[in-house]
């Protein structure tokens, strides 16, 4: 399960590949928990409903960013991507790739921008074309924001002893109150 889902306009997918490729190269535990729809193998997979697909990881995801631009804005199904995020009080990131005049649905929350003056962070996303250039005091913000998200908890290292560590400490059915054995336990809670 992603637990973010970046919401952008069509024409923004490379601004959208690029800032999900920067992201987990900063925070590498975030590369199973970004959906982007345009991504090979964790998008929306050939003979789906793209629709349905969309819907279903952002009901999924905790926390959305918004790539926002005037294309965005005119797009009815990036306004009900921010909706449904909207309604199920999920977590909202707002990230501007253009200054834009346009009254905003996203205007009640705090955002950032990843165009401007000042220095840039290129991102070469491997298709042959120029990289991205995002403002570096955007992206800054954008993964303060992300780790606002509750991120530490993917960035704590495990150890291959997990699994043994946790039995260690997982009660038995004697210590915990429970008068079966525990085969007869174990299978009532499957």
């Amino acid at each position: 399960m992603s637990r973010f889902f970046i919401s952008h306009a069509g024409k923004e997918y490379r601004e959208a590949r690029a800032l999900r490729k920067w992201l987990i190269q900063q925070e590498p535990p975030l590369a199973n928990e970004i959906f982007l729809d345009v991504e090979r193998v964790d998008g929306i997979q050939i003979g789906n409903e793209w629709v349905d697909e969309l819907r279903r990881a952002g009901y999924r995801a905790e926390t959305i960013i918004c790539l926002l631009s005037s294309t965005w804005e005119k797009s009815a199904e990036c306004r009900a991507e921010f909706r449904l995020a909207t309604y199920l009080s999920r977590r909202i990131l707002c990230a501007r790739l253009e200054p834009y005049e346009e009254r905003s649905i996203t205007a009640d929350w705090q955002r950032c921008d990843l165009f401007g003056d000042g220095h840039k962070e290129e991102i070469d996303i491997g298709d042959g074309k120029p990289p991205v250039a995002f403002a570096s005091e955007g992206l800054r913000r954008l993964k303060d924001g992300i780790r606002g998200s509750g991120l530490e908890a993917l960035s704590f290292a495990h150890t291959r002893n997990s699994s043994a560590a946790a039995a260690k400490v997982r009660p038995s059915p004697e210590r915990s109150g429970l008068s079966c054995p525990r085969q007869v336990c174990t299978r009532r809670l499957i």
